[in-house]
């Protein structure tokens, strides 16, 4: 095996460019619809799945997905790997949901209440439970999707009890992992004044992560769609390029002190998450962030050349979070990370129908000051920053916001709101003095353009799922 070497080139404007320069050991092509895994994996005879990946396959491997075809699976453990698509036409898309065949399957529980069994597998079709990772909580579902209307349906509440009004969903009270290997997931109870059949063949999105356990890696032109926890995550001298991440998130967190929601785009954990470029993405419509580098506990070292640049980011909780809390109150800071260069576009409303203070464009949850570059970037129509810090590198960004707004907020320290009498120049004397902070009206015609020409910058469309081929 070659021996592979990361070199991280530093350009004029500060972003990273990542130049892996190694050769593969095999050139693998895979075809979900012209692919079956007996097959040698030849661009005539191609694979058909991710999963049947075996272990040399995962080391040092070009993996070729076709362009156009719906993989239901995700990636993992892949070592010195490159990811990348061929043929022509729209980027692969490798899927988590798990699909209902049978729209008729849904059980009356009272007047509004139906349940789904989402372990009968003759009534699914899509991602299985053969391939799961911690096949107790793989039916702990981050949100339901109506591919037909694209709709997501992702309020989740904490008890029967609190179902109330459609859309409204709950799958389980239960979050330590003792409790869920006694008490596996397995049923989700809908709220609908009709019978949930007439969504047709709804989309259920299982507790797995597009891709994690990833190293020396690059992934490139790549869509990940339909993760109940993160799109990526668990990575190290891994290179992102050019891929999408949507509906991603929104799973109850197994393992956690209390009941709570997560789910990422991109998540750099602060302990052996270095050396990452995530440049030319986009990320939409994520329960939490859409990227961040954070850690907690036991972080005897300092992140280190994590880098999100040049990605288009929308309708997620937050565009950006960032934060570490060592338990032993060591000192550790970013060292050499940064986000810049992103267009980030309406933060908050992001599809899960779960509103909270906290939605924003930056979120830092540190009461210790971890300073990190955050710079250049455009920022439209949300609260700026919730922070307990003052980041002295939050610079030189365009933040078009509306009034009533928030331009800080956070964890003690005063709050400025935008449109408000001393809001903006109080703002500017603690928090940003440099970047350009412009406040519309929501609905005029300054926000209408402003809107037109940001959407024409992200080119933002809704993922082509094909479910015509597996419905049959």
């Amino acid at each position: 095996m070659m021996l592979r070497a990361i070199v991280f080139l530093v350009m004029s404007l500060g972003m990273l460019q990542a130049n892996f320069s190694w050769g593969y050991d095999r050139e693998i092509y895979i075809s979900s619809t012209a692919g079956d895994d007996s097959n040698p994996g030849t661009r005539e005879k191609p694979k058909q799945t991710i999963n049947g990946l075996t272990y040399n396959m995962r080391q040092n491997s070009r993996i070729l997905l076709k362009r156009g075809d719906v993989f239901f699976g995700y990636l993992k453990n892949l070592n010195g790997c490159e990811v990348s698509a061929y043929g022509k036409g729209e980027a692969p898309v490798i899927c988590g949901f798990r699909v209902l065949k049978n729209p008729e399957a849904w059980n009356r529980v009272n007047d509004n209440i139906w349940s789904l069994d989402l372990a009968i597998d003759s009534l699914f079709c899509g991602i299985s439970r053969d391939i799961a990772s911690m096949p107790e909580a793989f039916y702990d579902v981050g949100c339901i999707y109506d591919s037909r209307s694209d709709r997501i349906f992702g309020h989740m509440v904490k008890s029967m009890d609190e179902l109330s009004k459609d859309g409204d969903f709950f799958t389980s009270n239960i979050f330590s992992k003792e409790e869920v290997k006694d008490r596996p997931y397995r049923k989700i109870y809908f709220y609908s004044s009709e019978n949930p059949q007439k969504y047709g063949n709804l989309c259920f999105s299982v507790y797995e992560i597009g891709a994690s356990g990833l190293h020396d890696t690059v992934l490139n032109d790549i869509a990940f769609v339909g993760f109940g926890r993160h799109g990526v995550a668990l990575m190290e001298g891994c290179e992102i390029n050019n891929c999408r991440f949507d509906i991603i998130g929104g799973a109850v967190q197994i393992g956690y002190s209390s009941w709570v929601r997560y789910g990422n785009g991109v998540e750099a954990w602060a302990v052996g998450c270095n050396n990452n470029l995530v440049a030319d993405c986009t990320i939409s419509r994520t329960y939490d962030c859409a990227t961040t580098i954070q850690g907690s506990g036991d972080l005897h070292t300092n992140p280190s050349n994590i880098r999100f640049v040049n990605n288009k980011i929308l309708h997620c909780r937050q565009a950006f979070e960032y934060f570490l809390k060592d338990e032993q109150k060591r000192t550790v800071a970013f060292d050499n990370c940064e986000f810049s260069g992103n267009i980030c576009y309406v933060m908050g409303d992001n599809g899960f129908d779960s509103p909270e203070k906290r939605d924003a464009d930056i979120l830092c949850y540190s009461l210790v000051r971890t300073p990190i570059p955050i710079t250049r970037n455009i920022f439209y129509g949300a609260p700026y920053l919730f922070t307990g810090v003052i980041n002295q590198f939050i610079s030189d960004n365009i933040v078009y916001i509306y009034p009533g707004q928030y331009l800080r907020d956070g964890y003690g320290g005063e709050v400025f709101v935008a449109g408000n009498p001393g809001g903006l120049s109080g703002f500017r004397k603690m928090y940003d003095s440099t970047s350009e902070i412009i406040v519309v009206e929501p609905g005029s015609k300054e926000d209408l353009k402003i809107k037109k020409k940001l959407l024409k910058q992200i080119g933002w469309k809704a993922p082509s799922l094909h479910l015509d081929r597996i419905l049959k």
